[in-house]
């Protein structure tokens, strides 16, 4: 009789049929203490780590949660939240290809300042054959001018070399300067400044009256070239989607391309004018107004505006690019990113 007490003692109740005074069947009894401690225990190994990993983040990805989850210091574990974050970000936009038709208008918009670029790589050189230009700056002599002087070979070169040089000088100048710009003020006003700095130096040599009066504000226009350069692919790639972006950020190198066709046809007719390589230096500047006045519609980099803090700008700016229910998850990503940069 005391045997079969004691074999059946582990299934009963203790508080129902022995009073809680049975050594064996409180030795059989799983204390809360005993199991905190398996838990604890378990969720130090490897295994255990991500298995709770896999219940932290079962509402997003069980597996990814498991995998980045491991035992560690609260900073590394903050450091694969932001991974795991990035992670769902990523699957989320690459399953999602919607694209608002806005954001590929404002992609053109930028990409507008490639076409100024274009426009001015292939219009200054060909200026070099048009008679008109030659006359005016003295290279050669009209056939009613008897007393021209016309320029030495010496003379012409030089004047060339200022010509492209200078260009080239201030786009340097423009391409160092402006990531301090756009991360200081934003990229909307880089480009701003840029089109007005391109717009004041090419005025300048369209008008031009003297060698002097054209290749000084070379600098100028190449300035604004040059931010221009720095600024509106990174405002592209910024705006755009993941899923266009590769397709969007060409637009830039398109626009380039369309510029020194574009300019190329028009030096045709131009030649044949004598004031036409005014319209070769000076063309260009439609385009930048154009930019400018996109510029007014086209929203900030959100980018920009989550690294100063200005969350719900930002929220705003991708409202106008993206749908609502794309939001929630592209700030969780900019956030993280822009942690990721901290």
């Amino acid at each position: 009789e005391e045997k079969s007490k004691k074999i059946m003692a582990p299934n009963v109740n203790v508080d129902d049929n022995n009073n809680g005074n049975d050594p064996d069947a409180e030795e059989n009894v799983p204390k809360p203490e005993e199991e905190t401690q398996k838990t604890t225990a378990s969720s130090t190994t490897p295994e255990g780590a991500a298995a709770a990993g896999a219940v932290v983040f079962s509402g997003v990805d069980a597996e990814v949660g498991a995998s980045l989850i491991k035992p560690g210091n609260n900073d590394s574990q903050q450091k694969s939240s932001h991974e795991h974050a990035l992670l769902v970000s990523s699957r989320r936009d690459t399953e999602d290809t919607r694209t608002k038709p806005f954001v590929v208008i404002v992609a053109i918009a930028a990409a507008l300042g490639g076409l100024i670029f274009g426009y001015d790589v292939g219009g200054a050189g060909a200026t070099f054959l048009m008679d008109g230009f030659k006359i005016h700056f003295g290279w050669e002599c009209a056939d009613d001018d008897p007393d021209c002087v016309p320029a030495t070979d010496d003379e012409i070169n030089k004047d060339q070399g200022l010509i492209n040089g200078l260009f080239g000088t201030g786009a340097a100048i423009g391409a160092m300067v402006a990531p301090k710009v756009f991360d200081a003020f934003g990229r909307k006003i880089t480009m701003y400044s840029a089109s007005v700095l391109f717009i004041i130096g090419a005025a300048l040599q369209a008008g031009a009256v003297n060698m002097n009066m054209l290749t000084i504000p070379r600098l100028l226009s190449g300035g604004g070239i040059g931010m221009l350069s720095m600024c509106s692919p990174v405002y592209i790639a910024e705006l755009a989607p993941e899923h266009r972006r590769g397709q969007l950020a060409t637009l830039w190198q398109l626009a380039i391309t369309t510029g020194i066709v574009l300019v190329s046809i028009l030096n045709i007719w131009l030649a044949e004018w004598d004031e036409g390589w005014r319209i070769s230096y000076g063309g260009n500047i439609f385009f930048a107004f154009v930019l400018i006045g996109m510029l007014g519609i086209m929203p900030e980099s959100p980018r920009f505006l989550v690294a100063k803090g200005r969350l719900d700008d930002a929220k705003e700016a991708l409202r106008k690019v993206r749908f609502d229910d794309q939001l929630d998850w592209e700030m969780e990503n900019l956030n993280c990113e822009v942690a990721e940069e901290r």
